[in-house]
């Protein structure tokens, strides 16, 4: 009987048990359906780094080889010259060959492409033999002189100076030259009220060197009678020679014209 009631004990004390349990834990159990908590899954990343890519840098462009070439070059002067053993001589000398050498080779290629292409000889235009240079002078003075006897068919020709001044004065003698040289009638004017002899119309001002807005003497200008353009030839005591070089600036379209 005792171990009986012992046996209930153990029951009651199990059954309790268990079921105090399952009120604990609600809704578990058979009564409800429950999702089986999956095990959080582990996302593995693979890091495949790439590896340093080493890029090479840019080739040197042309002037960049050209200038490590004279950079060497004057780097092995300068140490020849410094230190200067037949080691560092010879050693100057063979660069400067190289280099002499790859010049020689450009010339005769420029040659070559000159006689192909003609078009791009600027000695065609600017002569630098001593013969050509003289027959590129002769067309252009002949070229200054048909141009200068065209302007004195409809242009005048004013020497506006202060006959006070020794300036003035040696100017003068510029002016006839170059008068007398293309019969050219000159027009001299004035502005100081003294007169420098051997112009045959020779002035005092009357009002023209304000109308022309001259401000510097000796001066010389060419006009156009027909639309009052008044054109700077010469300032000061420069020569014939640059007279003309100036009236050829001045009047480069007219020149092309003809």
């Amino acid at each position: 009987m005792r171990i009986f009631s012992f046996r209930i004990f153990l029951f009651l004390i199990g059954h309790f048990s268990l079921q105090a349990g399952w009120l604990e834990r609600k809704a578990e159990g058979w009564a409800w359906y429950e999702d089986v908590e999956k095990p959080e899954e582990i996302h593995q990343t693979i890091t495949n780094p790439k590896e340093d890519v080493i890029i090479p840098p840019p080739p040197p462009t042309f002037a960049e080889e050209a200038t490590a070439v004279k950079k060497n070059l004057e780097e092995k002067l300068a140490h020849a010259v410094l230190v200067p053993n037949e080691e560092n001589v010879a050693a100057y000398m063979q660069e400067q060959k190289k280099w002499i050498d790859q010049s020689a080779d450009f010339s005769r290629t420029w040659a070559k492409v000159l006689l192909q292409q003609p078009n791009m000889d600027a000695t065609l235009e600017y002569p630098v033999s001593q013969y050509g240079i003289q027959v590129q002078k002769q067309i252009e003075h002949d070229n200054k002189t048909r141009l200068i006897h065209t302007l004195i068919e409809d242009h005048g020709l004013f020497f506006f100076y202060k006959g006070q001044s020794k300036v003035s004065q040696a100017f003068s003698m510029v002016v006839k030259e170059f008068a007398m040289k293309y019969g050219w009638e000159v027009i001299a004017i004035s502005s100081d009220g003294t007169l420098i002899e051997g112009f045959v119309n020779n002035q005092i001002d009357n009002g023209i060197v304000g109308h022309f807005s001259i401000e510097t003497f000796p001066s010389l200008f060419i006009v156009n009678p027909r639309n009052k353009e008044v054109t700077p030839i010469a300032f000061g005591l420069v020569s014939v020679d640059q007279i003309e070089n100036n009236i050829v600036l001045q009047f480069k379209e007219l020149k092309e014209k003809q």
